[in-house]
């Protein structure tokens, strides 16, 4: 189960992953083999799928790729050239139970506004059971 929301610093084409969610994968799925599949969500952001087999056919807009030895990924080549574009040299890891997104920090805290000013009795709900399930949460 992936969980906790982790800002890390990018190198150059890649991140390393907090060993949280390092540890969280292996213990779910295992330390060999497993696969990273990134999907483009909105606002430039990846949704993280962790897989156990490696897909036959992806789509064209789909990235695989696996966890290195220093538990570092390789980050999608549009999302490092929009890291680029903005100037910035961090993203945010949130967990998701079974996957993980990877955000632009400044366009996550945009989407996150935007939602609270829509929906915020959802969103109140929504902090105070995370606030429960994840006291250390950074």
């Amino acid at each position: 189960m992936l969980r906790g929301r982790y800002e890390v610093t990018t190198e150059l084409d890649h991140v390393t992953l907090p060993e949280e969610i390092c540890s969280q994968i292996q213990s779910t799925w295992g330390s060999d083999g497993v696969y990273l599949l990134f999907c483009p969500i909105d606002n430039g952001a990846y949704r993280v799928i962790v897989l156990t087999t490696m897909p036959k056919k992806i789509k064209s807009s789909l990235t695989i790729s696996q966890i290195d030895t220093r538990g570092r990924i390789p980050l999608p080549e549009p999302l490092i050239n929009r890291l680029k574009e903005i100037g910035s040299d961090s993203v945010i890891l949130i967990g998701l139970l079974d996957r993980f997104e990877i955000w632009i920090p400044w366009e996550l805290e945009e989407f996150e506004k935007k939602y609270e000013e829509e929906f915020p009795e959802e969103v109140a709900k929504f902090n105070a059971i995370f606030a429960e399930l994840n006291p250390k949460t950074k």
